[in-house]
């Protein structure tokens, strides 16, 4: 028992859960989600019926980005 080795593959899990070198990187991408959903969201509250936040409302905001305006049209139909 004491003279098994450690399976590499275990010690490369343990480095992705502990975020590794790219951990920084996925932290400012989430950071970058966030405040834009939050932007969003905040703008979409002063879009239609004031205090309340639709569908329509996001892609109103959005409709002006052919990517984004294309993914949500994506996920919408897949819906």
């Amino acid at each position: 028992m004491a003279d098994e080795e450690e399976d590499p593959t275990f010690e490369e899990e343990n480095e992705e859960i502990r975020g590794g070198a790219e951990g920084g990187q996925v932290d400012i991408l989430e950071d970058l989600v966030i405040q834009l959903i939050t932007e969003v969201t905040h703008k979409a509250m002063f879009i239609g019926r004031q205090g309340r936040v639709k569908v329509e409302d996001i892609v109103f905001l959005i409709r002006q980005d052919p990517r984004k305006f294309a993914r949500v049209k994506d996920l919408l139909t897949i819906n």
